[in-house]
């Protein structure tokens, strides 16, 4: 949004400056006009198009935590599931202007040329390798999957299910390997072999970014979400970080709810602004 009026007590932004909110959950963000305390917006770069912004503080936020609170490290591999979503396609952006490889899990779609329109996409937003994600599937590596796959040690899952299982089984053993949990798209739960404990010793925890939010609020007085958010800004400044903007459809308020509707029952679901 844009500060069209300011009181003489709001520190830190003035009128015409471009703002995010970072209490989203307070006040709302579905809205022409809001009228709320100074603290509850963080001002961002006027140059940042207006749909990398719609998005800014939630995908490329939860992306770059991922990579850098985990320990990825430069030369070695990630594994990422739902590789096509807001966070996965940041994911592999920000991964590859830090010189760290990346095997990008997608589900096929029903049709071959759109698949490999789609593997492709992925391709081109940095994933080293596409591996089809299916259900039951057996997994075949070719040559230079395994050779990536012998430097992964950090696995992103977004999914759950048989994908988790997947990714487990691409991760290195007894090298400090972790799979991070930040989602649960086929609402289907954790199976995890184990082995993967015993043999693997893998580790597994989860992500939230509204955790680390409140975390970093109270023992760091945001300071780090305002360097995150500086940090984002910059990448998009630079073109590393692109939001494809046909990817999103910008709807009058007024049909927000009969959008919602229609948005709910399309099998891949362009985002909404």
């Amino acid at each position: 949004g844009e500060v069209v009026a300011a009181g003489a007590a709001c520190v830190g932004a003035r009128v015409g400056d471009r703002v995010v909110p970072n209490r989203s959950y307070v006040d709302g963000t579905w809205r022409r006009d809001i009228v709320s305390a100074c603290e509850n917006f963080d001002v961002i770069d006027r140059d940042v198009p207006v749909h990398a912004a719609a998005t800014l503080t939630v995908n490329p936020c939860t992306a770059l935590r991922l990579l850098e609170d985990y320990d990825a490290r430069e030369g070695e591999t990630v594994v990422i599931n739902a590789a096509t979503s807001g966070v996965g396609r940041a994911l592999l952006q920000i991964a590859r202007t830090r010189g760290i490889r990346t095997i990008a899990m997608c589900r096929p779609r029903e049709d071959a040329r759109e698949t490999e329109e789609v593997f492709e996409s992925l391709r081109a937003d940095g994933a080293d390798v596409v591996l089809p994600d299916v259900e039951g599937k057996i997994l075949r590596l070719d040559a230079r999957t395994r050779e990536l796959a012998s430097r992964a040690r950090v696995a992103y899952n977004a999914v759950g299910g048989y994908s988790a299982q997947t990714m487990l089984r691409l991760l290195q053993p007894n090298a400090g390997s972790r799979m991070v949990t930040y989602g649960g798209m086929s609402k289907q739960p954790l199976l995890v072999p184990t082995g993967a404990f015993i043999f693997k010793d893998i580790t597994l925890s989860g992500f939230w970014l509204t955790r680390w939010l409140e975390h970093d609020a109270t023992h760091n007085s945001s300071r780090g979400r305002r360097a995150m958010l500086d940090e984002i800004c910059a990448l998009i400044r630079s073109g590393a970080l692109v939001v494809d903007a046909a990817r999103f459809r910008d709807v009058p308020l007024a049909r927000l709810q009969s959008t919602l509707a229609l948005d709910a029952a399309a099998p891949d679901r362009p985002g909404l602004h």
